[in-house]
């Protein structure tokens, strides 16, 4: 993942109150609440717009 990345999810995470109690944002509690989200709404085989599999 790349620094801008992990920064926009910390981002996020302190903008929904998702924070650690020393106060750090809690990705982890982000990205678990990101995956369920998407396992209940994203239909089978969705991508996003120009992805592609770098395998």
């Amino acid at each position: 993942m790349a620094d801008e990345q992990v920064e926009a999810l910390d981002e996020r995470a302190v903008a929904e109150d998702l924070l650690t109690k020393a106060g750090e944002p809690n990705r982890s509690e982000l990205l678990r609440i990101m995956i369920e989200y998407a396992k209940e709404n994203m239909p089978d085989g969705w991508r996003p717009d120009g992805w592609a599999y770098i395998g």
